[in-house]
């Protein structure tokens, strides 16, 4: 890959659930470092690619400071300090969407303090927050719609966020540009082949008050 080229990479946390993958991101680590490329980590908790749940949190946990962004929602955040097997449950088999049981506040805190320059906790139908160390939290509102099929919208989160934040934006208007992507992903019942246009995002955000 021409990391040499590249001002971003993102980073999926299901990646490193095992090899060749696992070795394949920290081979790229390695390279995004090398080249000075701004490294994303979507956290992407994915209960049944690991071995043991509990072998997230380690994995995580150890490359987690190499990233400078890392985006999440509450569940995967709590995922990545998961001591217990018993914290996780899941329902009607939303792999994708598990519950977990831990204080988020403490876990936010333990992100920050690891080295992380920027954390971003997605809330669903609340938007999303942003923390930075020595920063106060900032709320950036989501686009309430009506869910009809949650997946896809961590992705589309992602690629709203990273377009935002490869255009030279602030981090409240890139956030806002995820929270947008999002809300239009669950409304619809497909998945990637059903990722909104730059153009559907932008009238969808004028028609509701604009960034």
């Amino acid at each position: 890959m021409p990391f040499e080229d590249f001002k971003a990479a993102i980073f999926s946390g299901t990646a490193f659930s095992k090899d060749p993958s696992r070795t394949a991101m920290l081979f790229a680590l390695e390279l995004a470092a090398k080249n000075q490329v701004t490294k994303l980590l979507d956290l992407d908790f994915r209960a049944d690619q690991w071995h043991d749940i509990r072998a997230y949190g380690v994995t995580i946990r150890t490359v987690m400071n190499q990233f400078d962004v890392v985006i999440g929602t509450e569940e995967e955040i709590l995922a990545a300090y998961l001591t217990d097997i018993n914290q996780l449950e899941i329902k009607h088999q939303q792999i994708s969407a598990p519950e977990i049981r831990g204080n988020i506040d403490e876990a936010i805190r333990q992100i920050i303090a690891s080295g992380v320059e920027t954390l971003i906790v997605k809330r669903g139908k609340d938007g999303a927050s942003i923390f930075q160390k020595d920063k106060e939290e900032v709320k950036v509102p989501g686009f309430p719609v009506e869910v009809l099929n949650v997946l896809g919208a961590g992705d589309a989160f992602a690629g709203g966020f990273s377009y935002g934040f490869l255009n030279g934006w602030d981090l409240y208007k890139s956030v806002r540009m995820g929270n947008a992507c999002g809300a239009i992903i669950v409304t619809r019942e497909g998945c990637a082949n059903f990722m909104p246009s730059n153009q559907e995002v932008m009238e969808f955000v004028e028609a509701r008050g604009g960034f």
